[in-house]
C-alpha cells in the first residue's frame, strides 16, 4: 500500500468529521475478456497513475487499493470533490487521445463523523461513500446531500438531484447528487449537418473496436437474472435459459451476468460450446471444468481430476484412454452425471457458483441431459447454470427444446427472451458507443432511423453498421469538436451484416484475408500455433495479422488460460459464417486438408474426422469416425456413438470393419431405442455369419434377445438366447460361450424353470472360472441363487450376495445393481427373518447412496 501523502495521526477512539471518495474502474472485466490481461495491465497501471495524481495534488490519503478500487479520505470536503473532478476531467482528457481503451470511473463522495482505527476509518460515512460509489454511472460523480451542504457555498457546479437512494447496509434512504463535473462546451451532434470539406479532410476516425460498452435495454430480463444470483448466492439453486436469434446481444447479456456474480462473490466457471465438437461427450460440461482448473498444465489437471473427480477424468482426452471392466450401462451415465453434480458441489461450498454455457444448440445430447439433472440435483446449493443457445437453430425435433420443455413442466428452469431493440433503445446503443470516446454526443432521431431501418434492432448488426461508416468516413471524429458525420443521402450504409463484415473483410490485404479464411475454417476458436501451421508463414506475420483483425472487431482475445491470450475467437459467429461463405468449395476443401494435417494423429478423432470429411476425404475420415465412436460409447454418450457410426457406415466401411461397426452401432443403440438397437444387432449377427465370426454372431444375437426382452416379447429372447449358445457348439470354450449360458440361465430364472436356470448357472460358473470373465461368474451365481431361493432362501440369498460383492469388486455396475434388487426381493418374499430382510435393503441403500441413485 502506497505511503500517505500526509502524517497519520496517532490512533485515537475519537470521532472526526471528513470526506470520503471511493472509486472503481467500470467495465473492467469486459475489457481484460475483449483485449487481454496485458492490455488490461496496462489500462490498470494508467487509471492507478491517473487517481493517484490528483490524490497528491489535493492532499488526500490513499486509505486501500484492490484491483481497481480506491479508498481515498480527505480532511477538507470540497478536496474530495476538487480530486473526484479533478479524476474525471483526467479521465476523459485520456480517453479521448485513445478512444479505443477508454477510463470510465465511477465516483462516490460522502462526509461524516467516523473512529480512525488501525490506519482505517470505522463508521457508516465510509460505508456510504462507497455505496455511493456503487451506484455511480460511468464517468459519474455521485455525492451525497450532506457532503453538498458543506460546499454548498464554496462550489458553483451544477449538480442534478437524484432523490433518495437506497444502499446496500444503510438504514435510511440517502440523498444524492450528480455533479456535471465537465467544463462547458459545445456539445457535438450526430445531426444532419455536413462540414465545409477542408474540415472533413481534417477529420480522423479514431483506430481500435467501437463497441457498445454496456448493455441498452433489457431491464426487465436483467431483473429476473438478478432475481436468480440472488436466490442462488442464497443457497436456492437455479438454472437460468437465455435464447434468442444470431446478434441479438446474448454474450453481452451474459458478460454482464458474470460481472455482476463476480460482483456478488461468485466463483464463474465458463464452458463453450463448438460446432465442430457436436460429437463430443459433455463438452461444454468439460470446457467448463477446465476453465475451474485455469493454470494448471495437462499434467496436473490430471493429477487434480484424479484426485478431486476421477470417474469424469475419462473425459479429458490428455489424461488417455481409461479402460473398463465391462461396456458402459445407464447406471455409468448416471454415474457421470453423479460425478459432475459431485464437482460442482465442491465448488459451491466454497463460493457461490455460476456456470455459464455457451451455445447449447451446438451441444451433444448427453450434456444437454445433464444441463437436466443438475437443474434438479443443484436446486440446494449456492449455484446457478445460465446456459444460451440460437433460437434461430432450433428445428421442431431439436433435442434441446426436448429437454426445455421438460426443465418447464418441473418448473425448473428461468427462461430469457432476448428480443431485438426498440428504435430509441438502438439509438441509445448508439449514444453509448460514441460516448466513449465523447460523452457529450447526441444523435439525431434521423440517424437513429436510417440505422434502424437496416439494422431492425439486432445490437449485433449496429454496431457493425456504425464502425463500417466510420471506416468509409461517413462519421467521423475530430479533437475539436468531437463526433459528426456526413447528411444522411451521403451515408454509403451496408444493406446487410454480410455486407458489412464482408466490406470489413475487403479491406484487408490479400494475405491477411488468406489468413483469416483459414481461421474461418479452423472454426470460430482458433490458436494462434494452428494458425501459424496452417498457414505457413512467420510467426510476425500472423501477429500483424490477427492485431488487424482484432482493430477492425473481426476477432477477440479468447484465452482460458489465464495468461496472455494464444487462442482467439471470431467477434460473433456470424462473422466467421460471413468470411467462410465466401470461400470457395475448392479453397475450403484445401484449407480443411491443412487444418487436418497441422493437428495430426493425436487430435481428437471426432474433429479430425470434420475435416476430413469437408476437405472430400471421406475414407480418410472412416477410422477416425469409428474411434469417435468408441470413445463416445466409453464416455456414456450412446447417441454421440451411434451418430459417429451412421456417418461411417454412410461414407462405406471398409469389410473388415464392417461387423465391429454395426455391433457397436447396436450396443449404442440399446440404451435408448430397443428397436434399432434389434435391428442394428440383427445386421451384426449376419455380418459375423459371413466373415465366418461365430462369436461375434453369438454376441449379437444374445444382444438381439436382450432387446426383445425389454420390449416385453420373452419368447424371442428365449429362442434368440438358445441360438446365440447354440452356435458356439463345438466351438473352443470361449468368453462369449460362458456370457450366452449365463445369459439364457437368467432368462430361464424369470421364466420359473429353476432346474434349467440352475443347470446352465452351473456350466457358465464353471465356464467363466475357467475363462477369467468375472462377468460370467457374477451373472450366473446371482441367477442361481434367484432360482434356488424359492425353494432354500438362506442358501439363495448367499448366492445373490456372494455374485453381488464380485460385481462390486470388478467394478460390474449393472450385475451388481441387479444383485442388490434380487437380494431384497428375495430376502422379502422368501419369509427370511426381518433382520435379514433389514440387512438386504440397508445393502441395496449403501449401494444406491454410493452410485448416486438415492
Amino acid at each position: 500500500m502506497p505511503p500517505r501523502t500526509r502524517a497519520t495521526p496517532p490512533r485515537r477512539k475519537q470521532t472526526t468529521a471528513r470526506a470520503f471518495l471511493f472509486s472503481d474502474l467500470r467495465d473492467y472485466t469486459s475489457y481484460v475478456e475483449a483485449k487481454g490481461d496485458a492490455a488490461a495491465a496496462r489500462l490498470l497501471r494508467e487509471y492507478r497513475t491517473l487517481v493517484r495524481r490528483e490524490v497528491a495534488r489535493h492532499d488526500g490519503a490513499e486509505v486501500k487499493t484492490e484491483g481497481d478500487s480506491f479508498y481515498v479520505v480527505f480532511d477538507s470536503a470540497s478536496a474530495a470533490l476538487d480530486c473526484a473532478v479533478g479524476v474525471l476531467r483526467a479521465a476523459d482528457t485520456r480517453s479521448t487521445k485513445d478512444p479505443t481503451a477508454p477510463l470510465r470511473i465511477g465516483v462516490g463522495l460522502h462526509a461524516g463523523e467516523t473512529v480512525e482505527y488501525d490506519d482505517q476509518f470505522v463508521g457508516s460515512a465510509v460505508n456510504i461513500a462507497s455505496r455511493l460509489a456503487g451506484k455511480a454511472a460511468a464517468m459519474e460523480l455521485l455525492i451525497s446531500d450532506t457532503l453538498r451542504g458543506l460546499v454548498r457555498t464554496s462550489q458553483s457546479l451544477p449538480m442534478t438531484d437524484r432523490g433518495a437512494l437506497e444502499l446496500k447496509g444503510v438504514a435510511e434512504k440517502i440523498r444524492a447528487w450528480s455533479v456535471e463535473w465537465r467544463e462547458p462546451e459545445r456539445a457535438p451532434s450526430l445531426a444532419p449537418v455536413a462540414l465545409p470539406a477542408t474540415a472533413r479532410q481534417r477529420a480522423a476516425p479514431p483506430t481500435g473496436q467501437l463497441l457498445c460498452p454496456v448493455v441498452v435495454g433489457r431491464r426487465a430480463e436483467r431483473e429476473r437474472f438478478a432475481a436468480a444470483l440472488a436466490a442462488a448466492v442464497g443457497g436456492a439453486g437455479q438454472t437460468v435459459v437465455v435464447g434468442g436469434e444470431a446478434g441479438v446481444g446474448k454474450s453481452a447479456f451474459v458478460r454482464e451476468a458474470q460481472d455482476r456474480a463476480a460482483a456478488a462473490g461468485c466463483r464463474v466457471l465458463v464452458g463453450l460450446t463448438l460446432q465442430a465438437d457436436a460429437g463430443l461427450p459433455y463438452g461444454p460440461f468439460v470446457s467448463a471444468v477446465r476453465s475451474g482448473f485455469r493454470g494448471l498444465d495437462r499434467d496436473e489437471l490430471g493429477r487434480v481430476l484424479r484426485q478431486s473427480a476421477p470417474d469424469l477424468a475419462e473425459l479429458f482426452p490428455e489424461l488417455g484412454r481409461i479402460e473398463r471392466a465391462e461396456a458402459p450401462s445407464s447406471l455409468e451415465r448416471h454415474r457421470l452425471a453423479v460425478a459432475f453434480q459431485h464437482l460442482l458441489r465442491a465448488f459451491a461450498r466454497e463460493a457461490p457458483l455460476l456456470v455459464v454455457l455457451e451455445d447449447l444448440h451446438w451441444a451433444d445430447e448427453t450434456s444437454l441431459e445433464l444441463l437436466q439433472h443438475l437443474a434438479r440435483e443443484l436446486r440446494d446449493e449456492r449455484a446457478l447454470v445460465l446456459a444460451t443457445y440460437r433460437s434461430d437453430e432450433m428445428h421442431r425435433r431439436h433435442p434441446f427444446l426436448r429437454v426445455l420443455a421438460e426443465l418447464q413442466r418441473e418448473r425448473l428452469v428461468t427462461e430469457i427472451a432476448l428480443r431485438r431493440l426498440t428504435p430509441d433503445e438502438t439509438k441509445e446503443l448508439i449514444r453509448e458507443t460514441f460516448a466513449a470516446s465523447d460523452p457529450d454526443v447526441s444523435v439525431s432521431d434521423e440517424f437513429r432511423d436510417a440505422i434502424y431501418a437496416r439494422s431492425e434492432g439486432s445490437p449485433f448488426f449496429t454496431e457493425e453498421l456504425l464502425k463500417a461508416l466510420v471506416e468509409s468516413g461517413g462519421i467521423y471524429f475530430r479533437t475539436d469538436t468531437g463526433w459528426g458525420r456526413k447528411p444522411i443521402a451521403e451515408l454509403e450504409i451496408p444493406g446487410s451484416i454480410r455486407e458489412a463484415v464482408r466490406t470489413r473483410v475487403d479491406r484487408l490485404s490479400a494475405e491477411a484475408r488468406d489468413t483469416l479464411s483459414a481461421a474461418s475454417v479452423i472454426g470460430q476458436r482458433f490458436s494462434f500455433d494452428l494458425l501459424r501451421t496452417v498457414r505457413g508463414v512467420d510467426e510476425q506475420v500472423i501477429e500483424t495479422h490477427v492485431r488487424e483483425f482484432i482493430e477492425l472487431q473481426l476477432v477477440i482475445e479468447a484465452s482460458d488460460d489465464g495468461g496472455e491470450s494464444d487462442e482467439y475467437a471470431f467477434r460473433h459467429a456470424l462473422t466467421r459464417e460471413v468470411v467462410y461463405d465466401d470461400l470457395l468449395v475448392r479453397e475450403r476443401k484445401r484449407l480443411h486438408r491443412a487444418v487436418a494435417a497441422a493437428l495430426g494423429e493425436a487430435a481428437e478423432p471426432s474433429l479430425l474426422a470434420h475435416h476430413l470429411l469437408a476437405a472430400g476425404e471421406a475414407e480418410r475420415a472412416v477410422p477416425l469416425l469409428l474411434e469417435a465412436a468408441r470413445r463416445a460409447f466409453r464416455a456414456s454418450a450412446p447417441r454421440e456413438a451411434v451418430a459417429h457410426v451412421t456417418r461411417a457406415l454412410e461414407v462405406g466401411v471398409p469389410d473388415e470393419d464392417l461387423a465391429p461397426a454395426l455391433e457397436l452401432q447396436a450396443e449404442a443403440y440399446h440404451f435408448f431405442d430397443a428397436a434399432l438397437s434389434l435391428k442394428a444387432a440383427v445386421e451384426a449377427a449376419e455380418a459375423y455369419q459371413e466373415r465366418g465370426d461365430p462369436r461375434g454372431r453369438s454376441r449379437m444375437l444374445r444382444l438381439a434377445s436382450r432387446s426383445h426382452w425389454l420390449r416385453g416379447e420373452g419368447a424371442e429372447a428365449q429362442s434368440l438366447a438358445r441360438e446365440a449358445l447354440d452356435m458356439l457348439t463345438g466351438e473352443p470354450e470361449s468368453m462369449e460361450l460362458g456370457r450366452a449360458t449365463a445369459h439364457l440361465a437368467g432368462l430361464r430364472m424369470v421364466d420359473n424353470d429353476d432346474h434349467e436356470a440352475i443347470a446352465l448357472a452351473d456350466q457358465a460358473i464353471a465356464i467363466g472360472g475357467r475363462t477369467g470373465d468375472p462377468w460370467t461368474i457374477a451373472n450366473a451365481l446371482i441367477s442361481k441363487g434367484s432360482a434356488l431361493g424359492r425353494s432354500d432362501g438362506p442358501v439363495g440369498l448367499a448366492l445373490i450376495r456372494e455374485g453381488t460383492a464380485l460385481a462390486q469388486r470388478e467394478g460390474l455396475i449393472d450385475a451388481a445393481s441387479r444383485g442388490m434388487n434380487n437380494s431384497v426381493l428375495w430376502a422379502m418374499v422368501t419369509g427370511l427373518p426381518r433382520a435379514e430382510v433389514r440387512r438386504s435393503i440397508e445393502a441395496a441403500l449403501a449401494w444406491a447412496r454410493a452410485h448416486g441413485l438415492e
